[in-house]
C-alpha cells in the first residue's frame, strides 16, 4: 500500500477543498497502489447515488531509482492539473478509455478515464437477472 487509509482521505478532502464550487454535490476519492510492476493511481469523482462515477487513474512503471511515494505524487499532481482543465472547460475535456502513453516532465506513464453510470449499470444487471 502507498497511502495509509488515513492519508488518502486527507488527500481527497484536498480534492474536494480545492475543487468544492465546481465539483458541486460529487465528491473525490483517492487511491493508490503497486499493480504488476507500476506504481498505480486512482482520483475518483462520483456523487452519492453513484450515476456519476468518473475514475480517472494513471500508471507508471516502478523505479529503482525513484521512489514509489514520489512516483505516486507525480501521477497526482499530473491527475489534478487534469480536473483543472475539467472544471475549466466545462466538464468537456476527457482522457481515453484505453491506457494511453503521457509524457510529462520527462517521466512517462499511462493515463485512462472513462464516465460511468454505476446506477443504470446496477439496474440493467438486476433486470437481465429476471430474464428467464
Amino acid at each position: 500500500m502507498i497511502f495509509t487509509a488515513q492519508e488518502r482521505r486527507s488527500l481527497a478532502q484536498r480534492f474536494n477543498s480545492r475543487f468544492h464550487e465546481s465539483r458541486g454535490s460529487r465528491w473525490f476519492a483517492v487511491d493508490a497502489a503497486e499493480l504488476e510492476g507500476y506504481t498505480w493511481v486512482q482520483v475518483l469523482l462520483r456523487n452519492d447515488a453513484n450515476s456519476f462515477h468518473y475514475p480517472v487513474e494513471a500508471r507508471i512503471a516502478t523505479s529503482t531509482t525513484r521512489p514509489q511515494l514520489a512516483q505516486a505524487f507525480f501521477l497526482l499532481a499530473f491527475i489534478n492539473s487534469y480536473w483543472e482543465e475539467f472544471f475549466a472547460e466545462d466538464e468537456n475535456v476527457f482522457i481515453p478509455i484505453d491506457w494511453s502513453p503521457y509524457e510529462h516532465q520527462g517521466e512517462k506513464f499511462h493515463l485512462r478515464g472513462q464516465v460511468f453510470n454505476r446506477r443504470i449499470e446496477k439496474m440493467a444487471d438486476e433486470l437481465l437477472a429476471e430474464q428467464p
